[in-house]
């Protein structure tokens, strides 16, 4: 998918959209896997770290505003992967 696509299904997603940030999920569901695996493996369960991904990512495409030199994609790893350590270490406390 291009970077054109990408603009206009997170546009559709930011004005409330479900089937855009559905589209969006999908496509980045390989990237919210691949960090709940990451820390399932230091302690968190591997749904529980998948969902909380999920969520970080939906609201990090209403918060998301293009500026380069920042993408998308790399805007979401970021924050996903914060967002899980955050919560990892929120947990490993209690």
């Amino acid at each position: 998918m291009t970077s054109e696509q990408n603009n206009k299904l997170i546009l559709k997603a930011k004005k409330g959209d479900k089937e855009a940030m559905m589209k969006l999920l999908q496509q980045f569901n390989p990237l919210l896997k691949r960090q709940a695996n990451f820390f399932q493996h230091m302690g968190l369960e591997y749904e529980d770290a998948y969902q909380q991904a999920a969520l970080y990512f939906i609201s990090g495409v209403y918060q998301y505003q293009p500026l380069p030199p920042v993408t998308f994609a790399g805007y979401m790893k970021k924050r996903i992967k914060w967002g899980l350590w955050m919560y990892w270490r929120k947990n490993i406390r209690e």
